[in-house]
């Protein structure tokens, strides 16, 4: 799969199969995948995840006003990009 969001909609499916009991029981059984490796690289996924979030954030907040400051962009959108995706993760 390659379109313009296909990292995105493969993070959210890892997600997906690592959040329950049951996905992981299937995946550590039924194909042998490791829980410890697969939980590794959720996490890797989730970072770079939000690491592309808030780069995305940063420069189209940044394009409304160039006479903001990157770096402060930046601190704020990461912000909203942790809590939000906290609330959609504990949803």
């Amino acid at each position: 799969m390659n379109t313009a969001r296909s990292a995105e909609f493969r993070y959210l499916w890892l997600e997906l199969l690592v959040s329950s009991e049951e996905g992981l029981d299937d995946l550590e059984g039924d194909f042998g995948l490791r829980l410890d490796r697969l939980k590794e690289i959720r996490n890797q996924a989730r970072r770079r995840y939000v690491n592309y979030l808030t780069l995305e954030g940063t420069n189209e907040r940044w394009r409304l006003n160039r006479s903001q400051d990157k770096e402060q962009l930046q601190v704020s959108v990461a912000i909203g990009v942790h809590e939000d995706l906290k609330e959609a993760l504990e949803a």
